[in-house]
């Protein structure tokens, strides 16, 4: 087939949802994952009015919570 949709482009380049994204985080509560996205600690994207996450950026969390 020609062309891929775009949610099988999104999820070939790893990028979750927020919900998506806690669950990976081991199903962190909503009010936790807020607070990662808006202190900075987890960088996002925003696509019209949804807020997404990749999941290098979660390792990248992950990784740094494992040296602290």
């Amino acid at each position: 087939m020609q062309g891929t949709s775009n949610t099988n482009t999104l999820d070939s380049e790893g990028i979750l949802n927020l919900v998506e994204a806690r669950k990976f985080l081991g199903g962190i509560s909503q009010t936790q994952m807020y607070k990662l996205v808006w202190s900075g600690d987890i960088k996002s994207l925003t696509i019209g009015n949804r807020r997404y996450v990749t999941k290098t950026e979660l390792h990248k969390f992950i990784e740094n919570q494992a040296e602290v």
